[in-house]
C-alpha cells in the first residue's frame, strides 16, 4: 500500500483545478455541476464546519463572481489549498480518463 503524500494530493488538486477553471471560463454552463453536487451535500444535513465550507463555494459559483470564483479554484496558497479541500468540482467538468491522468503525473515521483 502507498502512503498518500501531502505535496502529491494539493500538486493534483491544484492541476485539475486549473484545467476546470479553463473549461468554465471557455464555457459557464459547466458550473451546473458543482451546483448540482452543492445542493446534493446540503441536503445531506452537513455538519457546521461542512456546511460552512459549501456555502463558501455556493457564493462563489454565483454567475457574477466568475473572476473571484477562478481565483479561489487556482490559487497557489493556503487559502486556495484550504478551498480544494472541501471542492465541489470534479466529474461533469473533466472525463474519468483526465481525472486519473492528472492523479498519475501527481504521484509518478514517489516510489513504490
Amino acid at each position: 500500500m502507498r502512503t498518500v503524500y501531502l505535496a502529491e494530493s494539493d500538486n493534483y488538486l491544484l492541476e485539475s483545478h486549473r484545467l476546470m477553471a479553463e473549461r468554465i471560463l471557455a464555457n459557464p454552463e459547466l458550473l451546473s455541476f458543482p451546483k448540482k453536487q452543492i445542493e446534493k451535500w446540503l441536503s445531506n444535513n452537513p455538519s457546521w464546519s461542512s456546511r460552512l465550507a459549501i456555502e463558501e463555494w455556493k457564493d462563489l459559483i454565483e454567475p457574477d463572481n466568475l473572476d473571484d470564483l477562478i481565483h479561489a479554484m487556482t490559487r497557489d496558497d493556503d487559502e486556495g489549498q484550504r478551498l480544494r479541500s472541501s471542492s465541489p468540482f470534479g466529474l461533469g467538468i473533466l472525463s474519468r480518463q483526465e481525472i486519473d491522468s492528472l492523479f498519475e503525473e501527481a504521484y509518478a515521483s514517489i516510489p513504490s
